[in-house]
């Protein structure tokens, strides 16, 4: 079986199997052989028990022979400037190359609706391939108000491995988070010139992660929170809740609840303002999941200083989106000889 035999084969799987074969990672000890191996033993196995569909997921194929052969999958992959799928049209409008670095300027906009906006954004669902090693990303690079049209920006790097104008850039975007709320609010409920001590704090969480400058991998785990349910919940913007506030340890604790966070990327930050106006950050943030593992509880700590937080304001900022996302794939592929 030759390598365009092997692409044929894998182009008439079903998706799902595809999609089940791609997770498989090869460990830090691989070698060509033992990919090539692998290769075969799932073409293999697949061939002998899943029943080939006449109407398939290519892209499901070429995500698993990219996994196989980069250089291969990017030579058979054809070129695509335009992606629609659901009324949201993909498409490139414009490159910059300088020698083995580029940025390629690509639209996405809505022909049924008004759901792409200027906080669209693509949920760390998109991926860049090349033929060859590169360092990668894609970042929001503007709306046009009056086209309603969103602007992303693909930023590549092939280090040692420039591209010539044989190759081709894949780009691919999986989920896209049409429009997000912002809401901005002062925490007037919480009352800064009388705070209590927390009711009852724990030490036993579902670390998600933590920020600060008084924070270490180490002792993470051991920084006591504000315990869950022993304060009244109080709405903030929808999707977002203050569990509990109060004292621990010198330091004033603020825990809000994030809903489903996997789906809709709701997520906050909360500060202080001084009597001057001056925004004062947290001096660290710890998140935990809920015990289904669906909702973030964040807990923001600040210091408390001698003199008290007379005349502070506590403030809240928060981007949701509890619609969740829009699902894709979009897809374009891209010749370099034409960006040159």
């Amino acid at each position: 079986m030759n390598s365009e035999d092997m692409y044929n084969v894998i182009s008439e799987l079903s998706p799902t199997v595809l999609d089940e074969a791609e997770k498989y990672k090869f460990g830090k000890d691989y070698t060509p052989v033992k990919i090539l191996a692998a290769a075969a033993c799932i073409i293999f196995l697949i061939c002998g028990s899943v029943p080939v569909m006449a109407a398939c997921d290519n892209e499901a194929a070429y995500r698993l022979m990219y996994s196989i052969a980069p250089s291969f999958a990017q030579r058979l992959k054809p070129v695509c400037l335009y992606s629609e799928n659901k009324g949201i049209v993909m498409e490139v409008v414009g490159a910059e190359i300088d020698g083995g670095n580029m940025n390629i300027l690509v639209s996405m906009r809505d022909t049924e609706g008004d759901r792409i906006g200027d906080m669209t954004d693509l949920y760390d669902s998109y991926s860049i391939h090349t033929p060859y090693d590169q360092y990668s990303g894609c970042s929001f690079a503007g709306f046009d108000e009056e086209t309603k049209t969103a602007y992303f920006t693909i930023s590549i790097d092939q280090g040692d491995h420039p591209l010539n104008e044989n190759d081709k850039i894949s780009f691919s975007v999986g989920e896209i988070l049409p429009y997000k709320e912002y809401t901005c609010t002062e925490l007037e409920m919480i009352d800064l010139d009388n705070l209590l001590p927390a009711a009852d704090v724990t030490t036993d969480y579902d670390l998600r992660g933590g920020s600060g400058p008084l924070i270490d991998e180490e002792g993470l785990a051991a920084i006591p929170v504000i315990s869950t349910g022993t304060s009244s919940d109080v709405t903030l913007t929808d999707g977002v809740t203050l569990e509990g506030f109060g004292i621990v340890d010198g330091y004033l604790h603020i825990q809000i609840k994030y809903d489903s966070i996997g789906y809709t990327d709701n997520h906050g930050f909360i500060y202080l303002t001084d009597p001057s106006g001056e925004r004062i950050d947290y001096d660290y943030s710890l998140s935990w999941w809920d015990t289904e593992r669906i909702n973030s509880y964040d807990e923001t700590c600040f210091k408390i200083p001698e003199d008290g937080l007379q005349g502070y304001k506590l403030m809240g900022e928060f981007w949701t989106c509890n619609d969740g996302p829009i699902e894709g794939p979009w897809s374009i592929t891209i010749p370099v000889s034409m960006l040159e």
